[in-house]
């Protein structure tokens, strides 16, 4: 990770790593194309063809990573609005279905699975110590510095609170992120996490299977 100074000083990554941030590392988040992260429900890491990186160079001489594709799709649940188990429960073996992997989407419940040492006070807004990105809002117009405010891949203009640089899933084609083009701005290798789709997942688990997900998604289970 680079070491960041001044301005940058307070940035501490969050710790989730989506998609290829080499040409060997699969891990089990993906930033898909629609801008949202997931994480794969298998044994199976790849990236796939609706991952965003595949999608912006797929073609431009990043052989290396297409290596390590399947040629399939993930299937983001917040887009379809379905649950995992729901999604899970409706895939038969055709050749369709071969074609598309169900994943699941980042709640809390998933990260406190995946990162067993995260306690609640980790997912306050990251303003008071958590690892959530409040929405930006700025009804009155005030002066801002835009090295606080992150423009995702999502389509959500979050806080960054305190300052921090550029994430994986920030915005690299127009509109681009706000913070983009300031001094000493390196982008890094883990996500922003946003806030309102983390809501609306949980939204969409909790009124298809309850507030807790039964399912372990690195074991499929």
């Amino acid at each position: 990770m680079i070491e960041m100074a001044n301005v940058y000083r307070q940035y501490v990554p969050t710790g989730i790593l989506p998609c290829a941030i080499s040409a060997t590392y699969m891990g089990a988040f993906h930033l898909l194309r629609c801008g949202h992260i997931v994480a794969v429900c298998d044994d199976n890491h790849q990236c796939a063809r609706n991952c965003l990186h595949v999608v912006l160079t797929l073609g431009a001489g990043h052989e290396a990573f297409h290596k390590h594709i399947k040629q399939d799709e993930l299937v983001c649940p917040s887009c379809f609005k379905i649950s995992f188990s729901t999604l899970k429960a409706n895939f038969h073996d055709t050749p369709l279905v071969k074609a598309l992997r169900p994943t699941v989407s980042l709640t809390r419940s998933l990260l406190k699975r995946l990162v067993p040492a995260l306690s609640d006070k980790d997912f306050l807004p990251n303003q008071y110590g958590g690892l959530l990105s409040a929405q930006y809002t700025n009804p009155n117009q005030d002066f801002l510095d835009y090295r606080q405010i992150h423009h995702l891949s999502c389509g959500h203009e979050v806080w960054a609170l305190p300052m921090r640089p550029c994430a994986a899933n920030c915005r690299k084609t127009n509109p681009m992120c706000k913070s983009h083009g300031f001094p000493q701005n390196a982008t890094q290798a883990d996500a922003i996490i946003c806030s309102e789709c983390m809501l609306k997942a949980e939204m969409i688990e909790d009124r298809n299977v309850g507030p807790l997900l039964t399912f372990d998604p690195l074991e499929g289970k």
